[in-house]
């Protein structure tokens, strides 16, 4: 996975001997961070400085916990929040900053959800923070287009779906129009976060 480039991931601190592992398994390595806290996401981007200079980054950090609108508490919405929209926009943000202070092209590629499209019971918070994800994408490939930054968003893409009345049985419903996430109009336009690629020479 990793040849010709150098690999560094990153999962939460908690999990490091897991992510340890895999990274010693696949040449890759491995910093434990937490994307919704500033001083973790400055402190992972650090560490990737060490292995060259930054030319991608995929932000697929992400959180789910169902409820419905009327049972989720403040503290709930406060975590799905955190995790899945501050801790996009903290990666996007650091990754955009590596990149224009570097003066060359990257990309970064955002993993959003088919929530951020479609509204669906008991994911209230989850799909309004994925539908601000991709909102932020756009705003952000907008902007690095201008220096190279190629922003894009990952989103699964279904051709139906089960949608569960709460009252009534389950019923199939189509989805003809392709995921915005899917491409873009703009060919500069990417995107990506929680791996970071750096080519580097000494591989083969």
């Amino acid at each position: 996975m990793a040849r010709h480039w150098t690999v560094v991931t990153c999962d939460l601190p908690e999990r490091m001997p897991e992510i340890e592992a895999l990274a010693a398994e696949h040449g890759t390595v491995a910093v434990g961070a937490d994307v919704a806290k500033p001083g973790d996401v400055d402190s992972l981007f650090e560490a990737a400085k060490g292995s060259g200079p930054l030319r991608g980054a995929v932000s697929c950090a992400g959180v789910l916990a169902k409820a419905y609108l009327s049972e989720t508490t403040p503290e709930m919405f406060d975590h799905l929040v955190d995790v899945n929209l501050k801790g996009n926009f903290l990666v996007m943000r650091a990754a955009h900053q590596a990149l224009r202070r570097q003066g060359r092209p990257g990309s970064v590629v955002v993993v959003s959800s088919i929530n951020g499209l479609i509204g669906l019971p008991s994911q209230a918070v989850y799909s309004a923070a994925k539908a601000a994800v991709n909102s932020l994408v756009t705003a952000a490939a907008v902007e690095g287009g201008p220096y190279g930054i190629r922003v894009k968003c990952h989103s699964s893409r279904v051709d139906s779906y089960r949608w569960h009345e709460p009252q009534g049985p389950a019923t199939t419903r189509p989805r003809a129009s392709p995921s915005p996430c899917a491409g873009s109009a703009n060919p500069r336009i990417w995107s990506v976060p929680s791996a970071f690629f750096s080519p580097t020479s000494q591989r083969t």
